[in-house]
């Protein structure tokens, strides 16, 4: 299990099957002060989210697994931590479907 939150940092959940782009977003925010967990994919956030219990979450709608949206509602289910959605979709719905 993860330890409480380390010298004060906000802790950021960042949820992407893309290795370089996992690997980008846990730099620049460590650099800035962040305590950063990564995960691929989504059933393996959401156990993460229970343990490392994020600030905020940082999200592909695109993972492996299961879609983004069910993730969200997953965690929604839980907790009202903010969470970002990043993804390279461009249809309308799918944005409209993260949102609500």
């Amino acid at each position: 299990m993860k330890e409480e939150k380390s010298q004060g940092k906000l802790r950021i959940l960042v949820v992407e099957d893309n290795k370089a782009i996992r690997k980008f977003l846990n730099v620049s925010l460590s650099s800035n002060g962040y305590q950063v967990e990564e995960s691929a994919g989504g059933l393996e956030a959401a156990g993460v989210i229970s343990s490392f219990r994020p600030d905020a979450v940082i999200l592909d709608l695109g993972l492996p697994d299961i879609d983004g949206t069910e993730l969200i509602t997953m965690i929604r289910s839980k907790s009202q931590v903010p969470v970002i959605v990043l993804t390279v979709r461009d249809g309308e719905e799918d944005k409209i479907d993260a949102l609500d």
